[in-house]
């Protein structure tokens, strides 16, 4: 497997699970900061499609 193959599982000749590569999540492969702490499972991928820092001037307010 670890060139990329997949294995199926079978019980009685059915297919009941299927073992492979792991894919990475689209926002991984964009080779981005934020795709590889996603996939270090140090952030979670946003909920909504954008750039939520758009509009924002880089300051705080306190």
């Amino acid at each position: 497997m670890e060139k990329g193959e997949t294995v199926v599982v079978t019980v009685h000749g059915r297919a009941i699970a299927e073992l492979g590569p792991v894919r990475a999540p689209a926002l991984a492969r964009q080779h981005s900061r934020l795709g590889a702490l996603v996939l270090a499972g140090v952030v979670r991928p946003p909920l909504e499609a954008g750039d939520p820092t758009a509009g924002w001037d880089g300051r705080f307010e306190t």
